[in-house]
């Protein structure tokens, strides 16, 4: 059997907000940023943004507990998303959905364990 297993440990970009989908389920959609192992020509690291979709109570735990600047860790799946555009094309991205996160520090960069 092959998995699909992402995880992910980085830094929540901007404040988590709940949203109710069309059948009534809370979810939330945050972007973490993640630093790439190397330093680009500057000498500075450089970061990936990476999207993560949080269902039900995972997203209200996040969205009550976390804000902009906490670090959290994501395991969770890759999935791709085809969306349709204006002009008849479709625009192909991936996501995380998230299955399990663990919130390191809140916002003010104070450890929570």
């Amino acid at each position: 059997m092959i998995n699909n297993k992402v995880t992910l440990i980085g830094e929540i970009e901007t404040d988590p907000e709940l949203q109710i989908s069309p059948s009534n389920r809370p979810f939330a959609t945050i972007t973490i940023a993640t630093m790439l192992p190397y330093k680009n020509s500057e000498g500075e690291y450089e970061r990936d943004f990476n999207d993560v979709q949080l269902l039900a109570e995972l997203a209200e735990e996040i969205c009550n507990h976390a804000s902009k600047g906490s670090v959290i860790s994501v395991e969770g799946r890759l999935t791709n998303l085809i969306i349709e555009l204006a002009d008849n094309q479709n625009f192909k991205t991936s996501i995380v959905i998230a299955e399990r996160v663990s919130l390191i520090t809140n916002g003010n960069g104070r450890d929570v364990n």
